[in-house]
C-alpha cells in the first residue's frame, strides 16, 4: 500500500513537471511568434520569396519585431507577404521603410529585414503596404562564392606555375636567385642608386636655395628679372639699336661703295704709271732699264757718301782747332741756351 502511494506521488510529480515543461514550451514559442502579446498585420509585395516560408523571423534594423504571417501568390510574377509586428515597435516603422528578403547568415533561413526610410515619413498603420527592393539571395551568394573560388584555384595556379619558372628558368629573377656574384652586383647597383639619389637630392635642394636667394637678392641678375625699370630700359635701348643699325649700315654701305670707286679710280692710275714707267723715255724709266745710267749713277752717290764723310772729318778737324774753337764753343752754348728756353 505504501509502495503504490509513492508510485502515484512519482507518477503526479511527472506529469506536473512535464506540463510545466509543456506551458514553458508553448508560452516561449507563442512569445516568439507573437501568440500571445499584442500585434498589428502589414503586408509587402515581392517578386521572388527567396525560401521565405510562413513563421519565418521578421527583423527591423537587425532586431526581432515579429514573424511571417503568410505567403500567397498574387501573379504570375508577384508574391504578397503578410507579416506579424509586435505593437511595441509600432512607433519606430514609417510608411517609407523598405522590405527586403535577406538570410541569417549564409545557409541560414531566410527572413523579411525592415530597413528603416529616409525622412520624417507618417508612422505605419495596421493593413499598410511596405515597398520592397531585391536583394541578393543565399543561393546566389554561393554561385557568386564558387565562381570566386574558382578564379582563385586559377590564381593559384598560375602562381605555382610562376615560382616554378622562378625556381628553375633560365631568367634574370632565377639567376639573381642562384647566382650569389650577380645578387652582389645589383645589391651594389642599388646601393650607387641610392648614392645617386642623395646626391640628386643635395643638389635639388642647392638648386632651390640658389632659386631662393635668386628671388630674394639684389645682385643684377635679380633686377634684370624682376626690375620692370631695367627691362623697359633694356627694351628701349634695344629699340633705339634696332632703329639706329639700318641707318649705320646704308652709311656703311655708301663709304664701301664710295671707297671701292676711289680705289678703282686709284688703281687704273696706278696702270697708267706703270704702262708709262715701262714704255716712257723719261728720267725714271732710262733708269730703270739703261744699266749704264743706273751705273753712273751709283758712282755718284757712292762719291757723293765718300765726300760726305770726308766733309765731316773736316769739320771735326775745324772743332778741335785752337782757331775756330771759340767759335764752335758759342754755338754750342747758345744751343744749349735755346733748348733750356724751350723746355716746359
Amino acid at each position: 500500500m505504501a509502495k503504490q502511494k509513492l508510485n502515484n506521488i512519482r507518477l503526479g510529480l511527472f506529469v506536473v513537471v512535464v506540463a510545466m515543461l509543456f506551458a514553458l514550451t508553448v508560452y516561449f514559442i507563442g512569445a516568439n511568434q507573437n501568440l500571445f502579446g499584442d500585434n498589428f498585420s502589414i503586408s509587402t509585395v515581392l517578386t521572388n520569396a527567396g525560401g521565405l516560408q510562413a513563421g519565418n523571423n521578421v527583423r527591423y534594423s537587425g532586431i526581432n519585431v515579429g514573424t511571417v504571417e503568410a505567403i500567397r501568390i498574387i501573379s504570375d510574377s508577384t508574391l504578397r507577404v503578410d507579416l506579424k509586428l509586435a505593437n511595441r515597435v509600432k512607433p519606430f516603422i514609417r510608411k517609407n521603410a523598405i522590405a527586403t528578403v535577406s538570410t541569417d547568415g549564409i545557409v541560414g533561413s531566410a527572413l523579411v529585414n525592415i530597413i528603416p526610410g529616409n525622412g520624417n515619413a507618417a508612422q505605419i498603420d495596421e493593413g499598410d503596404f511596405l515597398s520592397a527592393a531585391e536583394s541578393p539571395y543565399a543561393a546566389d551568394l554561393m554561385t557568386s562564392l564558387g565562381s570566386t573560388n574558382q578564379r582563385l584555384g586559377l590564381f593559384v595556379s598560375d602562381l605555382l606555375e610562376i615560382s616554378s619558372k622562378i625556381n628553375e628558368g633560365p631568367g634574370t629573377v632565377s639567376l639573381l636567385l642562384r647566382d650569389s656574384l650577380m645578387a652582389r652586383n645589383l645589391d651594389q647597383t642599388l646601393i650607387n642608386l641610392n648614392h645617386t639619389s642623395a646626391l640628386m637630392t643635395q643638389v635639388a635642394a642647392k638648386l632651390e636655395r640658389a632659386i631662393d636667394a635668386l628671388h630674394d637678392g639684389d645682385g643684377m641678375v635679380h633686377r634684370m628679372l624682376y626690375d620692370t625699370i631695367i627691362m623697359d630700359n633694356v627694351n628701349e635701348l634695344v629699340s633705339e639699336i634696332s632703329s639706329s643699325i639700318p641707318q649705320q649700315l646704308d652709311t656703311v654701305v655708301a663709304d664701301l661703295r664710295s671707297t671701292g670707286k676711289n680705289l678703282a679710280k686709284a688703281t687704273k692710275t696706278l696702270n697708267m704709271l706703270t704702262d708709262e714707267l715701262k714704255d716712257g723715255k723719261g728720267a725714271i724709266p732710262t733708269l730703270l732699264h739703261d744699266e749704264e745710267m743706273a751705273a753712273k749713277i751709283q758712282g755718284i752717290l757712292t762719291n757723293l757718301e765718300q765726300g760726305t764723310a770726308k766733309f765731316d772729318e773736316d769739320m771735326e778737324a775745324l772743332r778741335h782747332n785752337f782757331l775756330f774753337r771759340r767759335y764752335f764753343r758759342k754755338l754750342q752754348r747758345q744751343k744749349e741756351k735755346d733748348e733750356r728756353s724751350n723746355a716746359p
